[in-house]
């Protein structure tokens, strides 16, 4: 009998086990918005290919202008791009042109005062097919960025190269 009263009561005790355990109130995941985890500044070098030049200890801004949408700006080259979209795949993230990309991108060529080129023509010197694209890893960035100016028959590129301070 008393064998019997015991398998009872655990059969009644596990048919109440689901109304014992809780719905818990599962938070949803609040993920960082990806313009806020690359937002920072970068040091490192750029390398500038039309001249086989390095730049060393560059510093380079990211500023967050929406959850996915970032600003990069440095004193080199008069550097200046706006509106660039940031998306997250598998910790990386990736600069892309937004929107509002052509809405400026400035740079000067190798850094020399006087020589500003803008794709919005706002420096009085056009620079066209103005690129720009990036990644953040692990709070290293690569960056390259370029165009043609004025009249230049070719581009002028740069790639940088560094890590988050």
């Amino acid at each position: 009998m008393n064998a019997k009263r015991i398998f009872r009561f655990m059969a009644v005790a596990l048919m109440a086990f689901p109304l014992f355990t809780s719905c818990s109130d599962d938070e949803e995941e609040t993920s960082t918005p990806a313009a806020e985890v690359v937002s920072g500044t970068y040091t490192g070098d750029v390398y500038m290919a039309l001249s086989d030049t390095t730049y060393k200890d560059v510093t380079i801004t990211i500023s967050r202008k929406g959850d996915q949408e970032v600003a990069i700006s440095s004193d080199f080259s008069s550097l200046e791009i706006k509106g660039l979209n940031v998306s997250e795949n598998n910790g990386v993230y990736t600069f892309t042109k937004g929107a509002n990309f052509f809405e400026k991108i400035a740079m000067s060529m190798g850094g020399k005062p006087g020589s500003e080129y803008s794709s919005d023509n706002s420096t009085g010197k056009q620079l066209n097919d103005a690129e720009a694209e990036g990644a953040v890893t692990n709070k290293k960035l690569v960056f390259t960025f370029g165009g043609k100016p004025g009249a230049m028959p070719m581009a002028v590129s740069y790639a940088f190269e560094g890590n988050k301070k």
